[in-house]
């Protein structure tokens, strides 16, 4: 065989072997599942439906973990998915985003407070909470992915870090690895003169739990350049206007309130703060700095 003849027949084999590794890579990132489930809660008042997004990643094992991520007041679910899909992928966790549509959580009070009292503050049955339809999403995900689903990360922007940050102090959080709550509007101050959801006064049938609260790993997460007095969407009523003008200012206060209510109670903090710089309003700029908190990297 000439050298010429030669040098094509290993070029010809190097060609059939680059088309293999490239299918190969294809197939394999088809295989990852990206799947949709929903389910209504028997909400005392009507049904509510929940749409499930879950993102399968293929380096998924039983042990892998869950990661919720709670979308804004905009409910687009989907984009957060989206937005979400690298990072789950690249930490081989199961994603998960529950949508809570304005159909069927039209108010603030429906989703991001946890659908906990009515409108006459009497307290609901806590498997109509949007808390627990949030818990209900993760057993669905676990189900359909192999994996136990006993413990999740949790991350909420915006509304959506309202919802994280209230989930933790209603319920306190025990099922959580890690959370953040990334610019939340305002708070449920930790004031017990306040009455919810503004603040922890006392709720009819209901304990708050300082000690089970404070251990869980939360993270308060804002944005350097969140602070913006007249944002749009931002709650500006004589209620919480005491909290800051803005988002940053509104986070910024929150921490050392929440650390002051935790050595009133006489129980260990484990909450963080952190800022991220040149960052203002946005999950998918957000997104990046949470990551990094709830993998550690």
């Amino acid at each position: 065989m000439s050298m010429k003849r030669c040098n094509w027949w290993k070029l010809g084999w190097l060609a059939v072997l680059l088309v293999c590794m490239a299918a190969s890579t294809q197939a394999a990132a088809s295989s990852a599942v990206e799947t949709r489930r929903s389910f209504e809660v028997a909400d005392i008042e009507r049904t509510r439906r929940v749409t499930v997004h879950i993102y399968i990643p293929t380096s998924v094992t039983r042990r892998s973990s869950i990661l919720v991520v709670m979308h804004g007041n905009g409910r687009n679910a989907e984009n957060y998915h989206k937005v979400w899909q690298p990072i789950a992928s690249a930490n081989g966790a199961i994603l998960v985003t529950p949508e809570f549509s304005k159909d069927d959580w039209p108010r603030s009070r429906h989703y991001h407070q946890g659908n906990i009292q009515t409108v006459r503050n009497a307290t609901k049955l806590r498997n109509v909470w949007s808390f627990t339809a949030m818990e209900k999403a993760v057993e669905i995900a676990a189900g359909v992915a192999g994996v136990s689903g006993k413990k999740f990360y949790l991350y909420g922007h915006s509304a959506g870090a309202q919802f994280v940050h209230r989930y933790v102090m209603v319920t306190g959080g025990g099922r959580l690895i890690l959370a953040v709550a990334a610019n939340a509007g305002w708070y449920s101050w930790p004031s017990e003169t306040k009455a919810y959801p503004y603040g922890v006064a006392p709720i009819e049938n209901h304990r708050w739990d300082w000690k089970t609260v404070f251990r869980t790993d939360l993270t308060i997460l804002v944005g350097m350049n969140d602070n913006d007095p007249d944002a749009k969407s931002l709650r500006r009523s004589a209620k919480v206007m005491f909290q800051g003008k803005h988002r940053l200012a509104r986070g910024t206060g929150f921490f050392p309130s929440a650390r002051a209510l935790a050595d009133a109670s006489g129980t260990a903090f484990h909450w963080r703060f952190a800022t991220v710089p040149d960052v203002g309003h946005s999950n998918r700029d957000m997104a990046k700095a949470a990551a990094r908190i709830l993998f550690k990297r």
